[in-house]
């Protein structure tokens, strides 16, 4: 067992559980505002994919890089996240291998340093040895990896690139060829209506290769227009559809069995597995609404330094601001008070957080996956 990684990660682990209490009495008194546990830095949005759920790339196109935070302003960043008692840092695009040399590395290797977990997300194209072994001796932490069927033909359709499959196979065997002790491979899967029957293969897939998991329901990512179930529907075929919800109940099913069995390699809580059903089925008038905790658990920061928050966009400018006024801030406050009221009842990462008995029952065996 690495007892430096078991350190870190018990750290990590324990800030969620200091965190998951903060915002309940934040909840009932307004006091105690929760610090948030990770920054989550997209790099870009640009990239070499052309993904259907994803809207990133389009917005790629009219980036200047030049206009980019810069490299040595994010490493001040990281070094006053420490100070602040931030202790994980995420890098996601766009696809950021694409500035893995000039930019990604450097900053995950300095977190890594500085005793951060680290993680980046990638589609797994431009995935080598190479940059597995230096991310591996940089102090690693986890990757992860875009996979929405193990039919080749269905992955390469959804992520808009043909080939996507298989670049992921091939990196996929790279990883298991080497020996990355300090690096896990986490699944990430979205959910549609495209790839209702490809959910169990996949999950079984990453349990077989001892690889995390986790899912995430089709967004689409526009926050200023409401639609009906009918317009959803009707606009993509991405959103599940009517005559699919017998097999979406099922897939559901299935999930939270696999959840009981797998606790430590499904990452969804059961709660956010079981709002799947009524996220795509109901209107949002007629679902129950949880608060988000996206605003109290991360910092968002995107290319140009602009600390963006969903529906309310850029909230605070970084490369005139430091992140401890931000935080301490009565805008921060604001923005977070409203999330929590919102109503727009989307279901993607940001919004997951692990429950309370999640943490303390789960939390313990994902701890010594990462670790042994």
């Amino acid at each position: 067992m690495n007892f430096n990684k078991l350190k870190k990660y018990t750290r990590i682990g324990l800030n969620k559980v200091k965190s998951n209490i903060q915002s309940r009495v934040f909840l009932r008194t307004g006091k105690w505002m929760p610090k948030a546990e990770k920054v989550q830095y997209t790099l870009s949005s640009k990239c070499n994919f052309r993904c259907k759920m994803c809207p990133s790339w389009e917005k790629g196109f009219k980036e200047k890089i030049e206009e980019y935070i810069s490299k040595e302003r994010m490493i001040e960043l990281i070094d006053e996240m420490k100070t602040l008692g931030i202790r994980e840092f995420c890098v996601t695009g766009g696809e950021p291998l694409l500035f893995w040399k000039d930019k990604i590395f450097p900053l995950l290797k300095h977190a890594n340093q500085k005793g951060f977990y680290t993680h980046f997300v990638t589609n797994g194209y431009l995935l080598t040895k190479e940059i597995l072994e230096e991310y591996n001796r940089s102090g690693g932490g986890h990757i992860s990896l875009s996979l929405d069927a193990l039919n080749a033909e269905k992955h390469d359709d959804l992520r808009g690139f043909q080939g996507a499959y298989q670049a992921f196979q091939k990196a996929v065997k790279v990883f298991n060829k080497g020996d990355y002790s300090n690096i896990k491979i986490k699944l990430n899967f979205v959910l549609s209506n495209e790839n209702l029957d490809e959910v169990e293969k996949v999950i079984n897939y990453a349990i077989k290769n001892d690889f995390l998991f986790f899912i995430q329901p089709f967004d689409l990512f526009d926050y200023q227009n409401r639609r009906t179930l009918k317009d959803k529907q009707k606009e993509t075929n991405l959103w599940v559809q009517r005559k699919n919800y017998a097999k979406l109940r099922k897939v559901i099913k299935r999930l939270l069995e696999l959840k009981e069995k797998h606790p430590e390699i499904i990452l969804n809580s059961k709660k956010h597995i079981e709002d799947f059903y009524p996220y795509f089925t109901k209107e949002l008038k007629d679902r129950t609404h949880n608060p988000c905790f996206g605003l109290i658990d991360r910092i968002s920061i995107h290319p140009k330094g602009e600390v963006n928050a969903c529906k309310f966009g850029k909230i605070y400018d970084l490369k005139k601001g430091s992140l401890t006024d931000f935080i301490q801030s009565p805008e921060r406050k604001k923005f977070i008070q409203a999330s929590l009221k919102c109503q727009i009842g989307c279901l993607i990462g940001c919004f997951y957080r692990p429950t309370f008995k999640d943490l303390l029952i789960n939390g313990p065996r994902q701890l010594l996956k990462l670790v042994k």
